[in-house]
């Protein structure tokens, strides 16, 4: 029995089952008529109706519950637009039916305060997007847009649309001169408020100053192989993930220029001061007056003696590298002074030349019978060699700094009329100057007959050596003072001069001196004297002296 009771009770929930299940398919047939609302309202009532069979069997009843709900899932709309990317054209958004399209009227609308429309397709204008904002699908049994009642509806989120600039201002732009020659790298920022920056599209443009037409747009943000010193104008175009371009105000800026590509002007020759020349040339680059201190600075080498001088000029700022300039600097004219030179016969004359150069001097004479010279330093010695004259030249050879100079100046030769033995041989032109430089011992040797109005007193031992010749005191007279001067020679020592009646005249021949005392002439030895009286012609050896005559 207990087993008939459990079989006639399956039996009883099978039935039942089979009662719902039929009746669920008739629910989602009716639901396909009435909607979502009505199915779920007949399948309450007949879950109601089956009050009496839920003790026991609730959890059979709830997943047959289920399995309804998941029946009405059958009918889906799908909502799709035409990209997913960041754009800046119009989106179009499409609603799509799947499982029983035919049965229900779609309809879209572009956002919440929006009319529906009935369409499957719905374009999204991006002239007119403003921002985010949500599209949604419908399906409805109405067929009229005023009466939509959605029965199912889908949302999608919009927001991928970008139809603004990147930015409002343009793009920043900085260019930067390399330190190598003929390159320029700029960089350029932007920034924007919905897609942001697509970096590897930034595009940059050149074109020299002057030119109205610009290079291709390139990526790459070096500009090599430029003209030195040449200013250029370089733009930017930034693009945004979306594709819109924007393109940054003109900046310019010039290449570096290569110094040793400026102009120097010549430098004028300068002439040997001793001190350093440090000449500034005006230096140009394309036409442009560099400044000292901002493009370039100076420095020198060899620039104080005479030669080549070099400029080096080092480029700064916007010049690199460096080049250099040459001067000349010449030798100096030297100053070179001489003296005339008037020398005995014999003797020689020494003078200094006055000379401020760094050569060498050198001396010749114009006539070597007359005279000759030689040079130590700057003293020029000149020797008589007989009476006349020449011209002495006198050569200052070239230098490190000085030029080579020459001057000349005359010799003038005297005869010698006495000589002087002791020592190194000298010769003179008065008997006095002979006796005052002869040395005791030595010998006065007359050279020729003279006539001298100077007064002579011999006291010395030395020997005045007529030598045949007349010595003959016009104005004066001699005195010998000392007995071992020696008088020698056969000529003639005459002193003729007496201007009164106490005055003594001294008449010497050979080693013999005259005097005469009360009218008798005597022969006596050196030291003594004549004194004459009366008018008289005194005679010796055959070799008259004539005695001036004079009255009392």
């Amino acid at each position: 029995m207990e087993y008939n009771k459990k079989i006639s009770g399956i039996t009883t929930v099978t039935l039942v089952v089979t009662i719902i299940v039929m009746l669920i398919l008739v629910g989602v047939v009716v639901a396909n008529l009435v909607g979502k609302d009505g199915l779920i309202k007949e399948t309450e009532e007949i879950m109601n109706g089956y009050d009496d069979y839920k003790h026991g069997e609730e959890e059979k009843i709830d997943e047959l519950a289920s399995g309804i709900k998941k029946s009405n899932e059958k009918v889906q709309i799908v909502l799709t637009v035409s990209t997913d990317e960041w754009t800046n054209q119009d989106i179009v958004a499409r609603a799509e039916v799947r499982n029983k399209p035919n049965e229900y009227y779609v309809y879209m609308r572009a956002s919440e305060s929006s009319p529906w429309i009935q369409t499957d397709e719905l374009t999204i204008k991006a002239s007119e997007f403003t921002g985010e904002q949500i599209v949604t699908a419908c399906i409805a049994e109405e067929s009229d847009p005023s009466k939509v009642k959605p029965q199912r509806q889908v949302n999608i989120k919009i927001g991928n649309i970008d139809n603004q600039l990147p930015s409002q201002t343009a793009p920043e732009l900085t260019l930067k001169s390399e330190e190598t020659y003929k390159t320029i790298i700029a960089e350029s920022k932007q920034t924007d408020t919905l897609s942001g920056i697509d970096e590897s599209k930034t595009k940059f443009a050149i074109r020299k100053k002057g030119q109205t037409t610009w290079s291709s747009w390139q990526t790459e943000s070096m500009f090599t192989d430029l003209e030195d010193g040449t200013t250029y104008e370089i733009k930017s175009k930034s693009t945004d993930k979306a594709g819109n371009e924007q393109e940054s105000e003109v900046s310019e800026i010039r290449t570096k220029g290569r110094i040793a590509l400026a102009t120097i002007a010549t430098i004028a020759n300068q002439t040997y001061s001793g001190q350093a020349f440090t000449p500034e040339p005006t230096i140009t680059f394309n036409g442009t007056t560099l400044i000292k201190g901002i493009d370039y600075n100076l420095s020198y080498t060899n620039n104080t003696n005479a030669g080549t001088a070099t400029v080096l000029v080092v480029g700064i700022g916007q010049y690199l590298g460096d080049t250099q300039k040459t001067f000349t600097i010449n030798r100096a004219t030297p100053t070179l002074t001489l003296s005339n030179t008037t020398v005995i016969a014999g003797n020689s004359a020494s003078f200094t030349a006055t000379y401020n150069g760094d050569g060498t001097l050198s001396a010749s004479s114009s006539d070597t019978s007359k005279a000759t010279v030689s040079v130590s330093g700057k003293s020029v010695t000149v020797k008589g060699v007989a009476a006349g004259s020449a011209t002495i030249t006198v050569t200052a050879s070239q230098g490190t700094n000085y030029a080579s100079k020459t001057m000349t100046c005359s010799a003038t030769v005297q005869a010698a009329l006495y000589s002087v033995s002791s020592g190194s041989p000298t010769y003179h032109r008065s008997l006095s100057s002979a006796v005052s430089t002869c040395s005791a011992g030595g010998t006065v040797t007359a050279l020729e007959n003279t006539t001298e109005s100077d007064n002579i007193t011999i006291n010395k031992n030395i020997t005045i050596n007529t030598n045949g010749k007349t010595l003959t005191r016009s104005a004066g007279y001699f005195t010998i003072s000392s007995n071992t001067t020696t008088i020698s020679g056969s000529g003639s020592l005459i002193s003729t001069y007496a201007s009164k009646e106490s005055d003594w005249i001294f008449i010497v021949v050979g080693n013999y001196a005259l005097l005469k005392t009360s009218g008798t002439p005597l022969i006596k030895s050196n030291n003594n004297t004549i004194e004459l009286r009366d008018n008289a012609n005194l005679q010796l050896g055959g070799r008259l002296c004539v005695v001036k005559q004079f009255n009392y």
